[in-house]
């Protein structure tokens, strides 16, 4: 069975185990069923993303079974029978109607009938059924979140964070080296080899990457909520002053911005021959740098940026980065001395990657990246799962969590950052080469900008911040044995929203 179908009756085994242990516990009902799911029915995936499905099908299962034990908490038998005439249907229907453009609709429809069926052998509720139906439509939304959130690795390339001596030793051993750069900040040459001969070191794939950003459905206006706005629900009164050098991994900046008129921002490429992207990271600088008083209005006055450059787009469009240039994007911001360090971007665990981070924080630097918007039953992304990392949710004004949001047990902090108006590079509104765009924007990408503006409003420190006694917790409230509060921290808001630290 391919991986769509087996991950496909996985879901719908974990909805049958939820759906026969709702009478008994309909707290745990909601808790059992939490899958982002949708779209079973697809054409099969082009060659190049095969090798990333075979990755890919252990660590779901894996995930997926995880979630289910955590939150079930009861073992429950999936029903077998049920479960083996699904999966001959399903074959049935993919063998024979691979071509058919209703059979999409006509596969929902049956599985609804099948799976409403099963439930009125369980006497469940209208509203039960409701549930099921809901969660049934989300079905159809899981491949096309696995496919995005699984970006392939850049071909043939393997890349390692090595001393001179372990290189010569791969020279003379064979090895086909395609770049290597000295990194002096992080003590090691980065080294991309040629995986199509052997190497006699242990290698990470060169992962890719992607920037956290989604369009809001609402059209800017001027009523539109500017960055600083939001965040008086931080308790941002005015624009704060900077006291830590701010780095930044992104895209370019488009320093003719007039909200950026008269301030420097320190820029370092890492594309050769790619084409810039400026839109993520032109409204990542107007939510940090607040000199100006334009309509993005952001928190920050006299802060210094330093922007690594690591996001362009490649030849089909895409703006991504590989894991080799956030590694050089790291070592770069080192040599800038900076604090703090934002990192709005996500993509899959990447050892080498990890190396880097341990080193920088190491060093007492903080580091802060967003969970990413890959929806709540997404896998961890990365680095924002890395222990060394702050990891930033988004939170609308009303507080309540961005659909997108990816969710689990390393989350940390909230902050504002759904429909934020921010700067952007269009190059449709300008007026003597001033740009003057706006957009609307939402992402976790923003929650992690406000966050890296707040902390970088206070004097640097060599250890790790803690957040944890000064954030308003956003979950269910729990009570010790003495009936006063505790810490809380969820998989959904973390500690809560973060506000600014009290004097």
């Amino acid at each position: 069975m391919n991986f769509k179908l087996g991950l496909c009756l996985l879901i719908i085994s974990s909805l049958l185990s939820a759906t026969s242990l709702h009478a008994e516990d309909d707290d745990d009902f909601d808790d059992d069923v939490d899958d982002d799911i949708t779209e079973i029915i697809e054409k099969e995936k082009e060659r190049q993303e095969e090798e990333a499905e075979d990755r890919a099908e252990e660590e779901a299962e894996r995930l997926l079974e995880n979630l289910l034990e955590k939150r079930l908490e009861n073992d429950s038998d999936f029903d077998d029978d049920f479960e083996d005439e699904m999966e001959d249907w399903l074959e049935e229907q993919l063998e024979a109607n691979a071509s058919d453009e209703d059979l999409e609709d006509r596969m929902e429809e049956e599985l609804e009938k099948r799976l409403e069926s099963l439930a009125e052998g369980h006497d469940q509720s209208e509203e039960q059924l409701e549930f099921l139906d809901d969660k049934l439509q989300q079905l159809w939304q899981f491949e096309e979140d696995i496919e995005d959130s699984l970006l392939p690795p850049l071909p043939n390339q393997m890349i390692a964070l090595v001393s001179a001596e372990e290189l010569a030793k791969a020279k003379a051993s064979g090895a086909v080296v395609i770049k290597e750069e000295n990194l002096a900040e992080l003590g090691s040459v980065l080294v991309t080899f040629d995986n199509s001969q052997p190497v006699p070191i242990a290698t990470e794939p060169n992962h890719v990457y992607q920037l956290d950003a989604l369009a809001s459905a609402t059209k800017p206006s001027p009523k539109s909520a500017n960055p600083l706005t939001h965040a008086s629900l931080m308790d941002v009164e005015s624009t704060l002053a900077a006291k830590q050098r701010i780095g930044l991994m992104d895209s370019s900046i488009n320093t003719q911005h007039e909200c950026f008129t008269g301030l420097t921002i320190n820029q370092q490429n890492f594309h050769d021959t790619a084409l810039p992207s400026f839109n993520h990271g032109t409204a990542m600088a107007s939510i940090l740098l607040g000199d100006n008083s334009c309509e993005a209005q952001g928190l920050l006055e006299q802060a210094q940026l330093f922007n690594a450059v690591v996001f362009a787009k490649n030849d089909s469009g895409a703006v991504i980065a590989s894991a080799s240039q956030l590694v050089s994007g790291l070592n770069w911001l080192l040599s800038q001395d900076v604090n703090i360090i934002n990192m709005s971007l996500s993509g899959p665990p990447n050892r080498i990657l990890a190396q880097a981070l341990k080193h920088v924080s190491a060093r007492g630097i903080t580091l802060v990246a967003s969970a990413g918007n890959d929806g709540p039953a997404a896998f961890p992304r990365y680095p924002a799962a890395y222990p060394e990392v702050i990891a930033v949710t988004a939170v609308d004004q009303q507080l309540k969590i961005f659909t997108r949001a990816a969710q689990g047990p390393h989350i940390e902090i909230s902050a504002p950052g759904v429909d934020v108006f921010v700067a952007q590079s269009t190059g449709i509104e300008k007026a003597k080469g001033i740009e003057k765009s706006y957009a609307n924007l939402s992402g976790t990408s923003f929650a992690a900008a406000m966050v890296t503006a707040l902390l970088a409003s206070e004097k640097p420190t060599l250890t790790r911040p803690d957040l944890s006694q000064r954030a308003q917790y956003l979950g269910a409230v729990k009570l010790g044995n003495d009936q006063s509060e505790v810490v809380q921290r969820d998989s959904t808001y973390g500690f809560g929203l973060l506000k600014v630290l009290k004097k």
